[in-house]
């Protein structure tokens, strides 16, 4: 994929291979993540966005957590997750108190001790689905000013819908949450097609020699 080890170094040969029709969509969603920017990735249904993302999260070792906005609907759900994730992330102890509301989330973070998030210091939450956040009274323009208020740790986003959500780019100066770079994944060509199948077809090929000798 030819990325630059100084900067960019942040896939395996595996991904590299898998996405190599992908790859200038991995480096600019590698680039705005550096400098600490959100991403709105969108595009149809089928060309890869949750794939892609979950994939290059697991092998470039961002700390992240990853939110399915179809199956978190309602901010009790969402709070609940995002909670659960961030105490398995940086080991604090479960509160057995009633927490349904985002402000917990912030104040849960805040509360973190400067040991607890040196060796974290930023956090990528990724919101699947997220057009399902934006009915119910604001949440997602709520969730992204969580950047805004936690001090310790640097909080960025990456956003995958479909669609792309004009009202919360217009929105992004009323409510002051961070910067969101909008990146359309669009569907694969037919060269591409070709390369992937090929690629697969070499794999298997390989596969069948290996056991066969």
């Amino acid at each position: 994929m030819d990325i630059d080890p100084r900067e960019d170094d942040v896939t395996g040969p595996s991904f590299e291979k898998k996405w190599i029709t992908r790859k200038l969509d991995v480096h600019k969603i590698v680039k705005f993540l550096r400098v600490g920017a959100s991403i709105f990735l969108y595009g149809h249904s089928g060309v890869g966005k949750t794939t892609l993302i979950k994939d290059l999260m697991i092998f470039s070792g961002f700390n992240h957590l990853y939110l399915n906005c179809k199956e978190h609907y309602s901010e009790k759900l969402v709070t609940k997750c995002l909670l659960t994730g961030i105490r398995k992330l940086y080991g604090v102890q479960e509160d057995q108190g009633t927490v349904t509301r985002m402000c917990d989330v912030v104040e849960v973070f805040n509360a973190l001790s400067v040991e607890e998030t040196e060796e974290k210091p930023a956090l990528t939450i990724v919101l699947d689905c997220c057009d399902r956040l934006v009915r119910i009274k604001n949440l997602l323009a709520r969730i992204l000013l969580i950047s805004k208020l936690v001090q310790k740790i640097k909080i960025n986003f990456i956003m995958i819908n479909e669609i792309l959500l004009d009202d919360l780019f217009k929105s992004s100066d009323k409510f002051g949450y961070t910067s969101i770079v909008p990146i359309q994944l669009w569907p694969y060509s037919e060269a591409a097609l070709q390369q992937i199948l090929q690629e697969e077809l070499s794999h298997k090929l390989t596969g069948y020699k290996l056991q066969v000798f």
